[in-house]
């Protein structure tokens, strides 16, 4: 998925996050996966911008994010196992960006290190890269293979307990299974109490 760069999305003069939910399908020993790309690579490697998570070939993901060189920052990352969900988030406080995996902190690096917003600088009159979601924004490397969802960017710097929250809440959520056996219909449900009413203003009473 390729979104045409957009200032909304590469802030450089307020905070900023960026969350999703991401599942490996494989894991690769011999390259690196992009999971999502926010870059610009005007001269392919010599002077790149913006940030990126990577599938590692150690099988790691790891928050990068680039200062105008060749090179990134590489910071921790976590383990990952191919075909389970992950809660990945980025925050950026404008002194430090924040790395959290499932509701934990995993890497922190200072903005000392010299990051510089997708485009030029962020400004919204330079084209800069688009937001690629499962490639490389110039298609380096190799493709994410897997799932990614409910992807979310946000103008301000989400707590550690709001992310805690997105990542608890969202594996707590009940999930309703609807199956038949024979001419009946079974429902079934992970969690919680499943209530049910003739119509939609009650009374609600449990289902047995």
């Amino acid at each position: 998925v390729n979104i045409p760069y957009a200032l909304e999305l590469n802030p450089v003069t307020g905070p900023w996050s960026a969350e999703a939910w991401v599942q490996p399908a494989s894991l690769d020993p011999n390259t690196y996966h992009t999971v999502i790309s926010s870059m610009y690579n005007p001269n392919f490697g010599n002077d790149i911008y913006g940030w990126l998570i990577y599938q590692t070939p150690d099988a790691h993901f790891v928050f990068n994010m680039f200062n105008g060189s060749a090179g990134g920052s590489f910071n921790p990352g976590t383990a990952i196992t191919a075909g389970t969900w992950y809660h990945l988030v980025i925050t950026d406080d404008l002194t430090n960006q924040y790395f959290y995996v499932n509701g934990v902190l995993i890497s922190q690096l200072s903005q000392s290190f010299g990051f510089i917003a997708n485009g030029v600088n962020g400004d919204s009159s330079v084209a800069g890269g688009n937001t690629v979601f499962g490639q490389r924004v110039e298609n380096a490397f190799g493709a994410f293979d897997g799932a990614i969802d409910d992807v979310a960017f946000y103008n301000y710097t989400l707590t550690p307990q709001q992310i805690s929250n997105h990542y608890h809440n969202s594996i707590a959520a009940p999930i309703l299974n609807i199956e038949t056996s024979g001419n009946e219909v079974r429902l079934t449900w992970t969690t919680g109490t499943l209530l049910s009413s003739p119509t939609v203003n009650g009374t609600y009473t449990q289902v047995d």
